[in-house]
């Protein structure tokens, strides 16, 4: 069994000893924990925006290499 799995069951073991009215604490912790996760992604989808901009792809390569060929041939 998956890690993850394991820890699944073992919240949801926990919650049902959890009394009514401390649940919307659980929910609200992951939400938070959620929400978190969600900057940290989001924060290196930015971070990483950019980071390649001067630099060609490679079909823009391919496609550069190739002017430059017929150049050569004519």
């Amino acid at each position: 069994m998956g890690a993850r799995k394991l820890y699944e069951e073992k919240i949801l073991d926990l919650i049902k000893n959890i009394p009514e009215e401390e649940l919307p604490k659980v929910v609200s912790l992951i939400e938070r924990i959620k929400e978190e996760q969600t900057k940290k992604y989001l924060a290196a989808i930015k971070e990483g925006r950019g980071k390649y901009k001067d630099a060609l792809s490679p079909l823009e390569e391919f496609m550069k290499r190739k002017q430059e060929e017929k150049l050569l041939d004519r």
